[in-house]
């Protein structure tokens, strides 16, 4: 997080958007941004729907949380890029400024 964070602008300047999506409640969220002066759209699945169509869910570890993933979706909502991270190793972020660049 910190990293997009610190390579915000240049995700714009690709014309990007950066979203992300966290099992959360909504009052976590707005207490991580308001904390950390998040520049992101963050959205909460509280739910599970979303992390779960995306075939991220994990049940088994704190009540069912999101296995940490990167998706790259294009304007007309197709996925470009995926990088789901069954194993706890990040994409780097800027192979995802490169991916987004090409769009």
């Amino acid at each position: 997080m910190k990293g997009l964070r610190r390579r915000f602008g240049q995700f714009q300047q690709a014309g990007a958007q950066i979203v992300t999506i966290s099992a959360d409640p909504v009052d976590d969220l707005q207490k991580y941004v308001s904390g950390n002066a998040v520049p992101l759209i963050m959205l909460s699945d509280a739910e599970r729907t979303v992390i779960k169509r995306y075939d991220v869910y994990n049940p088994s570890e704190r009540g069912g949380v999101a296995i940490p993933a990167i998706f790259i979706i294009d304007k007309s909502g197709i996925v470009r890029f995926a990088h789901v991270e069954r194993k706890v190793v990040r994409v780097r972020n800027k192979t995802l400024l490169e991916e987004a660049k090409k769009l």
